[in-house]
């Protein structure tokens, strides 16, 4: 028998896991959660409150942000923080975080012991970068080698 694995996954809060309303990384979530918990790992979402799940529900909020008319005063990217420090803060229960954030728990990653996977759910778009004069350039690398 294999061992279980005790697997984080975090996900923006924007909508509920699964989605109500929309498709989209969500669903991956939503689908990918399941099948692990399925197989018998141990997970644990971070995620809306009002998500669905047969994983350990970490609620980061009340409900999906996109519905809630208190949840359009925050940015998604402070969310997305949000959640990336609640997991790195119970990062020694995990044997590997997944995060569906973006960039932001790439960043952080080399602060704790526990393995890291991003799963980048749109194509990264290097124009933002190229938006910036050359000698910006030297910055962003510096940021990316050292991180």
């Amino acid at each position: 028998m294999k061992p279980k694995l005790r697997i984080a996954q975090l996900t923006n809060l924007k909508e509920s896991v699964p989605p109500k309303h929309k498709s989209g990384l969500e669903y991956v979530v939503h689908y990918l959660t399941e099948e692990l918990v399925q197989r018998g790992h141990e997970i644990t979402l971070f995620a809306t409150a009002d998500s669905q799940t047969m994983a350990k529900l970490v609620p980061m909020w009340p409900k999906a942000t996109s519905h809630d008319e208190y949840g359009q005063f925050i940015n998604l990217q402070t969310y997305a923080t949000w959640v990336t420090a609640e997991a790195y803060r119970h990062a020694d229960d995990f044997d590997i975080i997944h995060s569906h954030l973006g960039m932001i728990a790439d960043h952080f990653a080399g602060t704790i012991d526990t393995p890291v996977v991003s799963t980048s759910h749109g194509p990264i778009s290097y124009e933002f970068f190229n938006q910036f004069p050359d000698d910006y350039q030297q910055y962003f690398n510096d940021f990316e080698q050292k991180h």
